[in-house]
Formats: structure tokens, C-alpha cells, sequence
């Protein structure tokens, strides 16, 4: 019984929606249709110095920036509930096997 429930939660697309000024709902970019992967925000820190462990006085921090991590997405021609439809999918998925491809 959990395969046929996880095939049927497999099956439905997941479809980000944004809204726009006018109210209209827009699919999200850079957001996998799949699994719904998008943009994570995070931070990049800038070293400098030897680490204790070969001899020096340590790694200190010297600046701290905002930064964004991007998913690895690809447009690609697939078959969703036997329609064919051209998605945006995270390379995860698609090596998961979680789509056919058209």
C-alpha cells in the first residue's frame, strides 16, 4: 500500500506559484517543478592565516558576505500524467528517476 501512495504523491507535479502586482499567479523561476528546489540564501565568509594544525596562529575571520545558492536546473521535455510538457527540473530528479523523459 505505501508504493501505490508514494507513486500517486510521485506523480503530481509540484508547480511553484508566485504573485505578481496584478494578482495573477506566475510559476517562480529558478524553483524545480519536481520537488519544488529553489534559491536558498546563506552566507560567505573571507579567511585569512595558517591553521593551528600546520604551525600557525589560526584561521580568523575577516568579512562575512550575503550570498545565494542556486539549484542546478535544466529545462526538459517530459511526460506528466501521459501529456507531454516542457518543465524546469533539478539534475536530482532527473537522475533519481523521479520523471520520464518525452
Amino acid at each position: 500500500m505505501a508504493k501505490n501512495y508514494l507513486d500517486s504523491i510521485l506523480a503530481i507535479p509540484y508547480i511553484a506559484w508566485d504573485i505578481n502586482i496584478n494578482g495573477d499567479k506566475v510559476k517562480m523561476a529558478n524553483v524545480c517543478e519536481i520537488c519544488g528546489k529553489g534559491t536558498v540564501l546563506g552566507r560567505s565568509y573571507a579567511t585569512r592565516g595558517l591553521a593551528r594544525r600546520k604551525n600557525g596562529a589560526g584561521i580568523k575571520i575577516t568579512g562575512i558576505s550575503k550570498r545565494s545558492f542556486k539549484p542546478n536546473l535544466i529545462k526538459k521535455t517530459i511526460v506528466i500524467d501521459g501529456s507531454i510538457k516542457k518543465a524546469k527540473i533539478c539534475t536530482s530528479c532527473l537522475r533519481s528517476g523521479k520523471i520520464t523523459l518525452a
